[in-house]
């Protein structure tokens, strides 16, 4: 994705079946996992994703979009 000449980059179908290997090979609570842990965000921050993690998972909402 980061070549200068347009030619050598993968087209979207390559990029899309490199994403769907990709997001097969996490755990459902891997993908529902925060992206960055920021040592200076207080206890709110943490109970808040908690209790919308858990909303996600009682209201079975998948972590990302299954209709691609």
């Amino acid at each position: 994705m980061m070549h200068s000449d347009p030619a050598q980059r993968p087209n979207m179908d390559e990029v899309f079946s490199r994403f769907q290997v990709m997001r097969q090979g996490f755990s459902n609570w891997k993908l529902r996992s925060r992206v960055a842990h920021d040592e200076e965000r207080s206890i709110s921050y943490f109970v808040s994703h908690w209790a919308r993690r858990i909303q996600y998972i009682v209201r079975r909402i998948p972590p990302t979009h299954t209709s691609l």
